[in-house]
């Protein structure tokens, strides 16, 4: 949505933790932890990297980009423009253009996403290697070695599935029961945590259960894969004019990757590749349970070919390149089944 002065000023806060990405389009692109030091309403916000950069970084003047956050249990995203396109350690403050708009989604604080991360744990002067096996907002279920009494405090250090390293993490024990193989499962709760740290783990939960259902940022999701970027042209842009969010690769295994992080509401794969067709890629899809169900629609496809493709799993077939206007309204279809997904009483408004 668009965003009046007084509005973006709303979600604002001197001393707020961001996280940064200057280069917004690109799914692989660098992040950055940054805080926002102050603003001047309706012209830029000056932010500052944290922690000091250990050496200049260049960014591209007026380059779009995003800054992400939680305020009061709702995910943030407001997109902007580089102002300032260098940071270095003795000057690690720049500056933003004033947001141009604000997208956000809710989760209630106590949802829960299934992990399995390698962690080391310190409890007194004990380290102990374990793994976190859930995370929510809050906080986190550990698989520890040793018997933990509640109300203990520990330190847990890990690195979260979207890279971000957390460090030194402080844990209270609210609940011990026995696990297998005489290990114990502790129920923690986050305590006192760096804002950095806190929002780190936020917002990785809060994305990831949005992607579970079609949903980034509050926006449907749309992936489109192709070698060729010519063969879509204009394609992006329409979809984002019906209020879709579009990511496009051009390479199969990035695609991979891009549907296994976001889950996108539809997914849209040219058929002839240099090295596979959209047949197997559609095989390799649905061998994982966790993308199994995701509707594909394959275009540029011979006709000889729809028939194994739907066996593989593909939900519809196009002879020839994308026609924008039917692939808007089958898209828009499954859009909104993820979005209606989101409003049930259970998980939609209060988080």
């Amino acid at each position: 949505m668009n965003l009046s002065q007084e509005g973006a000023e709303s979600y604002l806060k001197v001393g707020q933790s961001v996280i940064f990405y200057p280069e917004m389009h690109r799914q692989d692109g660098a992040r950055h932890q940054v805080v926002v030091r102050g603003w001047q309403k309706g012209s830029y916000i000056l932010l500052e990297m944290t922690p000091l950069p250990t050496r200049s970084i260049m960014f591209r003047e007026n380059a779009d980009c995003s800054m992400r956050f939680l305020k009061d249990g709702v995910a943030c995203s407001m997109d902007a423009t580089i102002i300032d396109w260098q940071v270095s350690r003795k000057k690690p403050t720049f500056t933003v253009s004033w947001p141009k708009s604000l997208r956000t989604a809710a989760v209630r604080r106590s949802e829960r996403v299934d992990v399995n991360i390698p962690c080391t744990l310190f409890l007194q002067d004990v380290q102990l290697e374990g793994a976190v096996l859930d995370l929510s907002v809050g906080g986190c279920g550990v698989r520890c070695p040793r018997e933990v009494a509640r109300d203990s405090q520990l330190i847990v250090s890990m690195t979260l599935p979207d890279g971000v390293y957390i460090d030194h993490a402080p844990l209270v024990v609210r609940s011990v029961r026995d696990a297998e193989d005489g290990q114990h499962y502790l129920g923690c709760m986050l305590n006192e945590a760096e804002p950095s740290t806190r929002a780190s783990i936020e917002f990785y939960v809060t994305t990831t259960l949005l992607r579970a259902r079609g949903i980034s940022d509050g926006t449907p999701t749309v992936l489109i894969l192709d070698p060729d970027s010519k063969v879509t042209e204009g394609l992006p842009e329409a979809l984002k004019e019906e209020g879709f969010e579009v990511h496009v690769r051009s390479n199969l295994i990035d695609g991979i990757s891009s549907a296994r992080l976001r889950l996108p509401a539809a997914l849209l794969v040219a058929y002839d590749w240099s090295s596979a067709t959209a047949l197997d890629f559609c095989r390799v899809l649905h061998t994982s349970p966790a993308l199994s169900s995701m509707p594909v629609m394959v275009y540029n496809a011979p006709e000889n070919t729809h028939a194994a493709l739907t066996e593989a799993g593909a939900e519809s077939c196009h002879t020839q390149q994308p026609d924008t206007e039917a692939i808007i309204a089958q898209v828009r279809g499954k859009g909104e089944t993820a979005a209606q997904s989101t409003a049930s009483p259970d998980t939609a408004g209060t988080p």
